[in-house]
């Protein structure tokens, strides 16, 4: 499990460093293309902020699980695997979201028309 947790992690992060970079690199150099290019950012800011929002919510549950994993090696405890199984519907969520935001972004970027430099 706790490598599905680090590889939504990473793609996460990559996520938001890809949009981050391409919202520097489409920065408008006159104030009417500024105005056009905010109107179109508007969806990518939202992406990036649930981006950030779903990286928090994976590195709580990477942190939760690592947690639990240590305190079941001390012992057996019904309560930890209560709380591992939770986890893993978690997971399983965060990973769902990941996968909606991600379909939403590329249909985005399908439907945006390259800028001429």
């Amino acid at each position: 499990m706790q490598e599905s947790q680090k590889s939504v992690e990473t793609t996460l992060e990559d996520l938001i460093a890809a949009l981050e970079q391409e919202q520097k690199e489409q920065e408008p150099k006159d104030p009417q293309e500024q105005q056009q290019q905010q109107q179109q950012q508007e969806p990518e800011k939202i992406n990036t902020a649930e981006l950030k929002l779903l990286l928090r919510l994976q590195l709580r549950i990477n942190d939760r699980t690592t947690d639990a994993d240590q305190k079941l090696q001390e012992g057996e405890n019904p309560a930890i695997r209560n709380l591992l199984k939770d986890l893993a519907g978690n997971q399983e969520r965060v990973t769902r979201m990941a996968d909606l935001i991600l379909e939403r972004i590329k249909k985005q970027q399908e439907n945006v028309p390259p800028q001429g430099n």
